[in-house]
């Protein structure tokens, strides 16, 4: 067989015993020649209290003791028999331990277990059915221990005893033993005192004690017997002689002294009657007093007190709640008749909570339980109470408590715990840690703690600031003044960031904030609560953000400098063409030139002024996103802000930049037969055929026909030189891309005036323009 060993012995004959954990108690069985061949199994069937062995220890006699998890054994060797024993008969726990055994020198035995040491010697143990006998273990008189020398008891106490006590004796108490001391099956008590008693009076299981009070003057004789629980005989009887000695006025000399004061008490009886009935009605008035006082206290607190007789289930109930259903429908006053008013799914525990007391288990009753009021609404109660009385058999008969309404203070508790669950949900969600730092008791505890802190839960310092030195060296000022000046009440809460250590090593960036709950009455926190924050992220991003911010400020120097050097070329160019112009019109070609100069003047400064507006907004906003990384005020929306802006601003200023490279290049030179740099009056009609007549040697070549549709006599102030280098553009591009080859074709100019201004419309029933062209048309400088 396969065991676990938890014990091994080998007695003086030689015989080794092996303790195990489910078989019991083997003997190893040798053959003649010394040889294993086998075992020899002990178990319950033998006698054992259980078959998990916990110790072993052989005595004088070559008995085996052995300690199980059900109590002690004595094993005889020989016969392979065990005589079970029990030390504890009150219900405590029998389950000795594995290898907690020893004798020491002077012969005693001491096995260890869950009910702590049990310490005898093996030869008092009585283990045979003869009952044991009763003996005074103790005596006590007005509750003061009487040595039982002086009550002339003998070593062994079975000797007699003679009491001679005092009058008034209030209580007279002896505790009970067996002799011998130890026995294995629980024993019970009983006791008859002679001449008063009739019969014997058996104590109840477990009581040990007999109490006697008020005896009166006289002779007396206390017989002690004892028997094993659940038998029938008796051991022998021993007993103590007691002597109540009268009151000291019932002596011959008291009661000559009373003969003689006699005559003075008769005088004295009616003031003493008088005396008496006045302490009487102050007794009387003290009572009510005292009940009207019960009654109040029981209101004031708002509970009910009830007294129940478990024999009949009766329970009479003071101060009751009114708004309860059971007292509105007038139900019986008993546990049956209230029972029915239990919630369903309370009367489980309700009934396990009563009955345990009811059965003597449990000396007090605390259940919580729901019961309709008056508006069949549930509410919460709370009963207490507590066993006052018991029957000469120790069974409980008297149930007194009371009961509560803890409706709204189960609400606080559920609102209370509704609000810690989502205040962890929210750190929880928010990923923040909640610390509590106890300034008093020099404590911090934290609540969801930050991950990747290396730090414990639960922190314990000598001074409440040594929490300063777990931050970083180069942080611990900053912290310092933050978290001391808020202690002592010169700030509202507290704000600080700085690093502590990390799990993975070096260190984390956290935010902390704070407040002080509680203050003494000098004003200093002694109770600060607030949250750290996880911010390595954002101080990583912020020096990514610096160094960004850096490379942008020198990109940006770079190109303004490209810029303003293009701009100075396009200054020069312009120069250089208004110097051509002067030359042109010195040399008499004004009226062909200066469109040319106009045009290409008005054309260049657009793009140009757009660049040099663009380029100084960035540099003014350059300078001021510098001013703001300086003073550590730079927040990333601003860096993003500025970058879109330069980004924004670089392309307009290379859009703008090469239009008019494109200008310089591609500006074609038209002719300009009729133009005039004077604000002057026209007949739009009259000048639009004088634009004809000058395009006239340019359409010859085209199968055109122009249409001028503009009425006649309409006067218009205005630049002619503009107006002809639109229509001529115009007509001389429909002229050239609007028709197939050799096709005939129409174009029509016409006029409308519009609100002070002029509609000018040129139009042609040509072929069109594809979507491609028609989507660009409006660009400037756009051609096919």
């Amino acid at each position: 067989i396969e065991f676990s060993a938890t014990a091994l012995l080998e007695d003086r004959a030689g015989r080794l015993w092996v303790g195990t954990q489910g078989f019991g108690l083997l003997q190893l069985l040798r053959n003649e020649q010394g040889e294993f061949v086998g075992f020899r199994e002990l178990n319950v069937r033998q006698g054992l209290p259980a078959e998990s062995i916990g110790a072993m220890l052989e005595d004088a006699a070559g008995w085996l003791w052995v300690s199980t998890t059900a109590g002690l054994a004595r094993v005889q060797p020989e016969q392979g028999r065990a005589e079970s024993w029990r030390p504890f008969s009150r219900g405590r726990g029998e389950d000795y331990f594995v290898g907690s055994a020893l004798a020491d020198s002077d012969g005693r035995f001491l096995f260890g277990g869950v009910s702590g040491m049990t310490v005898f010697r093996p030869d008092e143990v009585l283990l045979t059915d003869a009952p044991p006998d009763a003996i005074p273990a103790d005596i006590y008189v007005d509750q003061q221990s009487l040595p039982l020398l002086a009550a002339g008891a003998t070593a062994d106490r079975t000797q007699d005893l003679s009491l001679q006590l005092p009058h008034p004796q209030a209580l007279l108490g002896v505790e009970l033993a067996t002799q011998p001391l130890l026995t294995s099956a629980p024993v019970r008590f009983a006791y008859r005192l002679d001449p008063q008693d009739d019969d014997w009076t058996l104590l109840p299981r477990n009581r040990r004690q007999v109490i006697l009070s008020h005896l009166e003057a006289g002779q007396y004789t206390l017989k002690l017997r004892a028997r094993f629980d659940e038998q029938e005989n008796w051991g022998a009887i021993s007993q103590i002689d007691l002597v109540v000695l009268p009151p000291w006025w019932r002596s011959q000399a008291a009661m000559l002294a009373f003969l003689l004061a006699a005559l003075l008490a008769l005088g004295s009886m009616g003031w003493m009657a008088r005396r008496y009935l006045r302490e009487r009605r102050a007794a009387s008035r003290a009572l009510a007093q005292s009940n009207t006082l019960l009654k109040e206290s029981l209101w004031g607190s708002q509970g009910e007190l009830w007294d129940c007789d478990l024999r009949s289930g009766q329970i009479v109930r003071e101060n009751r709640l009114p708004h309860l259903k059971v007292d509105q429908v007038g139900a019986p006053q008993t546990l049956r008749g209230l029972r029915p008013f239990v919630h369903l799914e309370d009367q489980a525990s309700f009934d396990a909570a009563l009955r345990a007391c009811v059965e003597g288990e449990r000396e007090f009753l605390h259940v919580s339980y729901r019961t309709q009021d008056a508006d069949d609404q549930w509410r919460w109660m709370l009963t207490r109470g507590k066993l006052l009385e018991r029957d000469d058999g120790d069974r409980p008969v008297r149930l007194v408590g009371t009961t509560f309404d803890v409706t709204e203070l189960r609400a606080q508790e559920d609102a209370l715990r509704e609000s810690q669950a989502r205040l962890r949900m929210a750190l929880w969600g928010s990923g923040d840690e909640l610390w509590d730092l106890d300034v008093r008791a020099n404590r911090v505890h934290r609540e969801n703690p930050l991950p990747r802190v290396r730090l414990s839960q639960d922190l314990r310092f000598s001074d409440a600031l040594e929490y300063l030195d777990l931050a970083h060296e180069q942080d611990r000022p900053g912290f310092r003044q933050a978290l001391t000046q808020h202690v002592l009440g010169r700030t509202d809460s507290f704000e600080a960031s700085f690093r502590l250590p990390a799990v993975e090593g070096g260190w984390v960036w956290v935010l902390s904030r704070g407040r002080a709950v509680d203050r003494d009455e000098q004003g200093h926190a002694s109770r600060v609560v607030g949250t750290n924050r996880d911010i390595t992220v954002i101080k990583q991003t912020e020096a990514e953000l610096k160094a960004l911010n850096d490379q942008l400020e020198a990109r940006v120097g770079e190109r303004t400098w490209e810029l303003e050097q293009s701009v100075q070329e396009l200054r020069a160019t312009l120069q250089r063409l208004q110097a051509a112009q002067a030359q042109l019109v010195d040399a008499e070609k004004m009226a062909a030139l200066g469109n040319l100069v106009a045009g290409v003047t008005h054309d260049i400064n657009t793009p140009v002024g757009i660049a040099v507006t663009a380029a100084s907004n960035m540099r003014e906003e350059a300078a001021r996103l510098h001013q703001a990384l300086e003073a550590q005020r730079l927040k990333r929306s601003e860096l993003a802000q500025f970058v879109a802006l330069a980004q924004q601003s670089s392309a307009m200023i290379e859009t703008n930049l090469q239009r008019a490279s494109h200008l310089l290049r591609s500006f074609k030179q038209v002719a300009v037969d009729q133009a005039s740099e004077q604000v002057r009056v026209i007949d739009l009609a009259a000048y639009i055929d004088e634009i004809l007549r000058s395009l006239g040697p340019e359409l010859r070549h085209h199968h055109v026909q122009v249409c001028n549709r503009c009425p006649p006599g309409l006067q218009l102030r205005t630049y002619p030189g503009a107006i002809y280098q639109i229509v001529a553009n115009l007509v001389l591009n429909a002229s050239v891309h609007a028709f197939d080859d050799g096709a005939m074709g129409e174009i029509e100019i016409a006029a409308v005036p519009d609100e002070g201004g002029l509609q000018l419309s040129v139009s042609d029933n040509g072929r069109g323009m594809e979507e491609g062209v028609s989507r660009h048309i409006f660009e400037p400088f756009f051609t096919t």
